[in-house]
């Protein structure tokens, strides 16, 4: 007795689906690495859109370490102050770019 995920066929196919996974994993770019695109700027992976120069989603751990040892600091005076919201995300980028009063590119 087998289970119908240990038969010979099965096996194959999840080998090619793992494989099939893997290059499509290698030819995608790394859309945190800012250095190894052309414009220079971070890259929305799903859509391709080039993220505006305010936005520092690839450094958001360093932020964050940065922002616990400020609030650690301020104790304890500083307990129960808020967190600035420090880091900026593709989703609050502009909506179009405008050129002479004209929205050139709608994203």
């Amino acid at each position: 007795m087998t289970h119908k995920e240990e038969l010979p066929n099965c096996i194959n196919r999840d080998r090619d689906d793992r494989q099939s996974l893997c290059r499509t994993l290698l030819s995608c770019i790394n859309s945190m690495d800012s250095d190894t695109h052309v414009t220079g700027s971070l890259l929305n992976f799903w859509s391709g859109q080039v993220a505006q120069p305010n936005v520092n989603a690839d450094r958001v751990l360093d932020i964050g370490v940065e922002q616990m040892v400020q609030f650690e600091r301020s104790w304890p005076d500083g307990f129960y102050t808020m967190l600035s919201k420090e880091v900026v995300a593709f989703n609050t980028k502009k909506k179009c770019l405008t050129v002479r009063e004209h929205a050139v590119i709608d994203q």
